[in-house]
């Protein structure tokens, strides 16, 4: 290749070998000869359900999954997943030179322990619309935003939503309904509807 005099940056890049870079001078009338021995990449290729991880290659971030392809110069390195909600995964992973072998991974959820208690006792728990008993309520349930429901007889249902990452404790006092009393009149006499009952 003839190119004008001057100092060039030659880069050289393989799938399956790592990439190398250097600089090449051209003079008048000479060939300027530059030679490359690749060295194997070793190929690490990380899928993750769900999606969204955060990647760690012995300490450092790297990205996200979906799908993350990386060349690595040694024969095998420290993997961490990181997800809100999530486990941490961490892996010491062999690694084969000029192999590109797709490695998923699954999270596992984190599990977190629900306290919930009314005031009075004995009210309907629902989380995420699936009745799951009443109060007093303690056990451990799946991270993650999820909505509360309480419901008692003769009481305001009560509902909200909470973020779980973390052990949390609720207590809520429930409101007792208020009735009053309404008389209705119509003449000639009529059939009566409230909110769509008759």
């Amino acid at each position: 290749m003839a190119l004008p005099t001057g100092t060039y940056r030659i880069r050289i890049d393989h799938p399956y070998f790592l990439e190398q870079s250097g600089e090449i001078l051209v003079e008048t009338g000479k060939i300027s000869p530059k030679k490359f021995v690749l060295k194997p990449a070793f190929i690490i290729d990380i899928l993750s359900d769900p999606l969204g991880a955060s990647v760690f290659i012995d300490g450092e971030p790297r990205g996200q999954t979906p799908r993350l392809k990386m060349k690595l110069a040694k024969q095998t390195c420290l993997l961490k997943l990181e997800k809100l909600g999530y486990q941490v995964h961490t892996e010491e992973l062999p690694l084969k030179p000029g192999l590109n072998v797709p490695k998923a991974f699954t999270l596992k959820k984190v599990l977190v322990k629900l306290s919930i208690q009314t005031n009075p006792s004995k009210a309907k728990i629902t989380i995420d619309e699936k009745l799951i008993g009443t109060s007093p309520w303690n056990q451990t349930i799946e991270a993650g935003a999820h909505t509360l429901k309480i419901e008692k007889e003769e009481y305001e249902t009560e509902e909200k939503k909470i973020d779980l990452y973390q052990d949390y404790s609720v207590a809520i006092p429930l409101i007792p309904v208020k009735y009053g009393t309404i008389e209705v009149s119509a003449y000639p006499r009529a059939r009566v509807y409230l909110d769509g009952n008759p």
